[in-house]
């Protein structure tokens, strides 16, 4: 997601979790931060997520249960999603499919773009770690 600014990501990020409310963010965010530290330092040891930096709501069952995990949470999520930046707007539907951002001209049989700048997006991808992604998804 080169082409977003982090605000824009952020803004993103928010927009994915308020059009899911029942997905579990605390566990998958838990779940997603120490995929990515594993995946960084390799095998830590295996207390370390229970003594030197407990989850509280993420139980580390090892590395292959946590991407399981981490796509089991996340598979409700469509594929693809649209961002405007201008608005923070995040939505499931094309907006292009929306009649009132199209300036219909029925005389001239044409047809003027006006809702704004939306990016398309893989929230999958706007929500995990850039290596989690990778690793899960790639």
């Amino acid at each position: 997601m080169s082409y977003l600014k982090a605000n824009d990501m952020e803004a993103a990020e928010k927009g994915i979790k308020e059009l899911y409310p029942d997905i579990d963010w605390t566990t998958l965010e838990e779940a997603d931060r120490a995929l990515n530290w594993e995946l960084y330092w390799g095998p830590l040891p295996s207390d370390y997520w229970t003594v030197a930096e407990p989850l509280e709501h993420y139980v580390w069952s090892g590395w292959t249960k946590a991407c399981d995990d981490i796509r089991e949470i996340l598979d409700p999520l469509d594929q693809t999603m649209w961002y405007d930046p201008d608005s923070g707007c995040v939505t499931d539907k094309n907006p292009e499919d929306f009649e009132e951002y199209w300036l219909i001209d029925e005389d001239e049989d044409t047809a003027i773009w006006i809702g704004g700048e939306w990016y398309e997006i893989n929230p999958v991808e706007i929500v995990l770690h850039v290596e989690v992604f990778k690793q899960l998804y790639r």
